[in-house]
């Protein structure tokens, strides 16, 4: 009878509550982090964008409020950050970049104060135990899997 999961087990997005790249650019206090991770991150973000790019906006918006809240001019950023990428990524940065009305609220994210510094969440984060539960009561369950060798 295998035990309940162990942290390890739990994927990483239910791990950690924080969405890594704004928030770690953000406790560093780094702009150029900042721009870095943007940049990565767009240069993912091309299959997102073809599927459904209001997807990809709800991320972008952790990045622009970061920027503000480090004092970098969004545009700036996201324009550099965009250049290079596919044109359909550059025009969602370029476009998102200028927008008047990004809130985190907005987007569905929180930023918490935990002891180890801010953290861009969702709001609608849940935690392993919520996510179990919901599964079970759907009928189904979680099985322990092997880990990766």
């Amino acid at each position: 009878m295998a035990s309940d999961p162990t942290p390890s087990d739990v994927p990483r997005q239910l791990r950690s509550r924080c969405y890594e790249p704004p928030t770690n650019a953000l406790r560093s206090g780094s702009v150029e982090m900042l721009e870095h991770e943007l940049g990565e991150y767009l240069g993912r973000a091309g299959r997102a964008i073809a599927r459904d790019w209001r997807d990809v906006l709800v991320i972008l918006a952790t990045y622009f409020d970061c920027a503000v809240r480090l004092g970098a001019d969004p545009v700036e950023l996201f324009d550099r950050a965009a250049a290079g990428k596919p044109d359909a990524t550059q025009q969602v940065a370029h476009t998102f970049a200028r927008r008047k009305d990004v809130t985190l609220a907005a987007f569905g994210w929180v930023l918490t104060d935990l002891p180890e510094g801010p953290c861009y969440e969702s709001a609608d984060h849940i935690t392993w135990d919520e996510f179990k539960a919901r599964i079970e009561k759907m009928g189904g369950t979680i099985k322990r899997s092997a880990p990766p060798n």
